[in-house]
């Protein structure tokens, strides 16, 4: 097994609940304890990646996130 993880978290773009925000602090402490993490924003329905950045709300997190998650080559998806 490669050393080497990246983690997508998967969320829904501008859906502001409890659950994305949960997912933004997740990524956010990935990172913190040195893991790499970004988020990835999708339509509601789920079917294509969303290029926004985070709402107002889960800018605090301070995440980059993902456009294209397969030119991730090794990833978690949460």
């Amino acid at each position: 097994m490669n050393s080497y993880m990246k983690y997508v978290i998967l969320a829904p773009a501008n859906i502001q609940s409890g659950g994305p925000e949960l997912a933004h602090q997740l990524c956010y402490k990935l990172n913190a304890i040195g893991r790499t993490a970004t988020m990835y924003y999708c339509s509601s329905d789920g079917s294509h990646p969303v290029d926004i950045d985070a709402m107002p709300k889960y800018q605090k997190y301070n995440t980059k996130h993902e456009i294209n998650y397969e030119e991730v080559d090794f990833m978690k998806i949460l």
